[in-house]
């Protein structure tokens, strides 16, 4: 390690732990906590032998070893960044007296957005910066969304727990020792309970919402993702065979897994592109389900174009929910006067205005809010993240996304408007709850790479952030009082407690790939990150390895006081995942991905807008027909 990380780690040791905390080493029991408090107290001379001892010690069992040598890797890491980026960093601790204001001093370096206060002075700030003048209202608005807009959710799907619990021609197909691929934020255990079943109560609840304002069908496209290979042979019939018995009524659901997919490209696109075979071959990496958020996410959005030219012309929007949401419509009648699917059908969705620093944008994208649960007998506009404490854990001196989430939440999803031309921006959107119009998505062309594992909806945008055509930028505007109930708390069960820790090691890869994203691949760090601020924008810093190495330490720490098991966990975790993501953006695997990506997008749309793809309607329909399983 280099003087510049053995100064930090000093500083950061003696004022977020203490020395008392090494000194009491001995006693401890954790090995985990020993690991860490060796590892934070090494450069410090005083303790520098007993550490050595400890660590060697330690280093005995395999897991351990692994730890040691992974963090000995990021300290590295770490001294090139800080070296690069932040050389006079120390001196900002050099006046300081007190570790009180050290540690006010740590938080506000390492996370800028510490500093905000909560209070209506920084709400208004934020939503004053989001204001849009309109200047021209849509006048293709949304008239039927059931005839109109193209609904569609994610299907996430993942091992079993006890594989004797499923059918065994399911259960023969599926391969018990393969390593997992992918990691969802909580992904369907195939042996799952219906009752804790997301797809039987999403769809159910949502034919429910249909019913109740409309004697028409809604037209819902979903597709399936894996977390192990195996899976996709049986994915399909899996979920037939969960919604045969359900009531459907009020829906016409199409189900499309990677094979339906690559169907589309050889039997549509390859023969427009004929002998191309560097396009079609970017077209079978980029466009599919298999894979990260991204990527299935692009898909959802793309998707509506595709029906639009080929299925039903109609279509002209398309809107994405999440499967463990509810519209909760009599309440939304009895609270607003109107049905939820109704708030669409709204000139400010396609509208042209102008932001506070004069651009003129276009509204093309919408997004609503959400409620959770729990919450919902207070009121419909509750937020659905809790105000955070200001005593923070070690980790979140760190990093501690909580605190501008919540405020942004208020900001944006919060504000509710008091007449019919007043208009914010959104930036802040969830993965549930956003569209986008079918004409803005053949314009703008947006997309999230395919490398994205989190987050994927609000990195959706950046694409496009400043792609400015004909003389305007794509964005998002709040639609108030459109708001889903977040019914995750009938999901914590235990079978899904378990994808919690893997859950949050995503936001350590959200760190590494929106930092790169904006800074090496856009390079357009200071304007995207200013634009998207403060929630967003606090997963893009100049110090994405020193914030993950140090946030995990301290994460680790932190779950080791309550659960060794855990710490373990989350431990394994990121010596696992970590280092690929470190990989691929050195090596600049990321960046020939986005480029491809970008590219494979340019020629979908290019295609759908070529008047002789219209004469593939016949098999774009088998195809659709093929997919559908109601």
């Amino acid at each position: 390690m280099g003087e510049v990380v053995n100064n930090l780690i000093n500083i950061l040791a003696e004022n977020l732990l203490g020395e008392n905390e090494f000194e009491n080493i001995n006693k401890e029991q954790s090995d985990i906590k020993k690991f860490i408090l060796s590892m934070l107290f090494l450069p410090n001379e005083k303790y520098k032998e007993e550490a050595k001892k400890i660590l060697i010690e330690l280093g005995r069992k395999e897991d351990f070893r692994r730890y040691i040598k992974y963090f000995e890797k990021v300290f590295d890491k770490v001294s090139n960044e800080l070296e690069r980026n932040c050389s006079n960093w120390e001196s900002r601790f050099d006046r300081l007296e007190t570790v009180k204001d050290k540690k006010k001093e740590i938080s506000s370096w390492f996370f800028p957005e510490n500093t905000l206060d909560i209070d209506e002075e920084t709400i208004k700030n934020i939503r004053d910066s989001r204001r849009v003048q309109i200047i021209k209202f849509n006048d293709n608005a949304i008239k039927n969304p059931f005839k109109q807009i193209l609904f569609t959710s994610n299907i996430l799907l993942t091992m079993p727990k006890d594989f004797n619990k499923l059918p065994k021609e399911f259960a023969d197909k599926l391969d018990k020792q393969e390593e997992q691929e992918y990691w969802f934020d909580h992904p369907i255990p195939l042996d799952i309970e219906d009752s804790s079943n997301e797809i039987i109560y999403g769809l159910s609840n949502l034919n429910k919402a249909v019913k109740i304002e409309t004697e028409e069908k809604l037209n819902v496209v979903l597709c399936v993702s894996c977390t192990h290979p195996s899976i996709k042979k049986i994915a399909k019939e899996y979920i037939k065979s969960k919604l045969k018995n359900l009531d459907l009524s009020s829906l016409n659901i199409y189900i499309f897994t990677e094979d339906d997919t690559k169907k589309i490209i050889k039997e549509i696109f390859e023969p427009i592109l004929g002998k191309d075979s560097d396009k079609i071959k970017s077209l079978y990496s980029t466009f599919g389900v298999d894979g990260n958020y991204g990527r299935h996410y692009s898909f959802l959005k793309a998707i509506a174009s595709l029906w639009n030219v080929l299925i039903d012309e109609n279509i002209i929007a398309t809107y994405k929910i999440d499967l463990d949401q509810v519209f909760p419509q009599k309440r939304i009648y009895k609270e607003t006067g109107s049905f939820s699917f109704e708030k669409l059908k709204n000139s400010r969705w396609g509208a042209i205005g102008k932001d506070k620093s004069g651009n003129t944008v276009k509204l093309g994208m919408v997004a609503g809010a959400l409620v959770n649960d729990k919450d919902f007998d207070k009121s419909i506009y509750e937020p659905d993240v809790k105000k955070p404490s200001e005593h923070y854990t070690l980790d979140q001196y760190i990093f501690n996304s909580h605190r501008p989430q919540y405020i942004s939440t208020i900001a944006e999803m919060g504000t509710l408007y008091k007449t019919s031309e007043e208009c914010i921006m959104r930036f802040h959107v969830t993965g549930g709850m956003n569209g986008i119009l079918v004409e803005d998505l053949n314009k703008f062309r947006p997309f999230t790479p395919r490398f994205i594992t989190r987050a994927e909806d609000q990195a959706y945008i950046i694409s496009t952030l400043y792609d400015e055509k004909d003389g305007m930028y794509l964005r998002c505007y709040h639609q108030d009082h459109f708001i889903m109930r977040h019914d995750k708390e009938t999901f914590l069960c235990e079978d899904l407690k378990e994808f919690e820790i893997p859950k949050h090691v995503g936001d350590y890869e959200r760190i590494m790939l929106f930092s790169h994203y904006a800074n090496d691949i856009l390079k357009d760090f200071d304007r995207i990150k200013k634009a998207i601020y403060p929630f967003t924008g606090c997963f893009i810093t100049q110090i994405p390895y020193t914030i993950t190495c140090f946030r995990a330490l301290f994460k680790a720490y932190e779950l080791a006081k309550e659960n060794e098991r855990d710490a373990k966990i989350f431990l394994d975790n990121i010596v696992n995942r970590m280092p690929k993501v470190y990989e691929k953006i050195e090596s600049g695997y990321y960046l020939r991905q986005y480029n491809e990506d970008k590219e494979a997008w340019n020629i979908y749309y290019d295609i759908l807008a070529n008047k002789k793809t219209s004469d593939y309607k016949d098999i774009a329909w088998e195809i659709v027909k093929d997919c559908k399983v109601n």
